[in-house]
């Protein structure tokens, strides 16, 4: 990933789409306007922060990528695997108006300038492109979105819509690491995948697991068909930089929210 700020805003980016009409982008805690332990750049609505903070934030962003921010369209996030086709009526919908959605954590669009929001403080954040037919694609995978296969789901979706997975392009941005990530068997009973003892392990003392969350959304990515070569990995760990990222697992409640952002050009 790429480092870039722009009028005092941070935000990261993803090698692999450097020379696609797109945008996609990983927000940071850096360059807004938020107080406490929403500093600064907080852009979640649901956490406690002054809407108006908020508001300011998007506007900072937004302005510093060059999106239009009245098209913003904001996900609904219920750790399922319900995915959106966004289009025109979606406009505004999660910062300026009501949703017509719920339950929703993956979005997809064909629109040009129509911005897709997803959003994160340990989770797995995952792009797609299809850079044939110039389709975009967010999915937000926790555990329990990885476990019932919403990135299987959002490669599938794409190739019913007409793409071929050769052209299909993916990138997973900042989320918890495996030194990070303690989870119990539940988690691990409900992956219904065949997936190598490199993604977990276990420690007896404490009866609980560490997983690879990035690692297992990758190895899916691959086993629905993207080439290796089509995918990207970050290594940053949202837990292990406090100073970039709001983590759940290192602050609690008490913190504000990153966001995934595409659009098309």
């Amino acid at each position: 990933m790429n480092k870039n700020i722009k009028d005092g805003v941070c935000y990261l980016t993803f090698d692999i789409f450097k020379n696609d009409p797109i945008v996609a982008v990983y927000s940071t805690r850096l360059g807004g306007v938020s107080r406490g332990h929403f500093e600064a750049m907080n852009l979640g609505f649901s956490r406690g922060d002054q809407r108006d903070h908020v508001l300011e934030n998007y506007r900072l962003f937004t302005s510093s990528l060059d999106v239009p921010m009245d098209k913003l369209v904001l996900s609904s996030q219920y750790h399922h695997n319900t995915i959106l086709d966004v289009n025109e009526s979606h406009h505004g919908m999660g910062i300026f108006r009501d949703r017509d959605f719920y339950d929703v954590d993956g979005l997809v669009t064909d629109r040009l300038g129509l911005p897709m929001v997803t959003f994160y403080a340990d989770c797995v954040p995952i792009y797609y492109y299809d850079s044939k037919r110039h389709v975009a694609g967010m999915t937000h995978a926790g555990w329990r979105g990885t476990a019932s296969g919403i990135v299987k789901d959002m490669i599938e979706k794409l190739l019913s819509q007409g793409s071929d997975i050769k052209d299909i392009k993916a990138a997973i941005g900042p989320a918890v690491c495996k030194d990070c990530y303690e989870v119990t068997g539940e988690v691990i009973e409900a992956m219904a995948y065949d997936f190598s003892k490199d993604y977990y392990d276990y420690y007896e003392d404490k009866d609980r697991y560490h997983i690879d969350l990035k690692g297992i959304n990758k190895e899916i990515l691959i086993m629905s068909g993207v080439d290796e070569m089509n995918i990207e990995v970050t290594d940053l760990c949202t837990k292990c930089h406090p100073e970039l990222f709001f983590s759940h697992r290192r602050h609690g409640n008490d913190r504000g929210t990153q966001i995934g952002l595409m659009m098309l050009r």
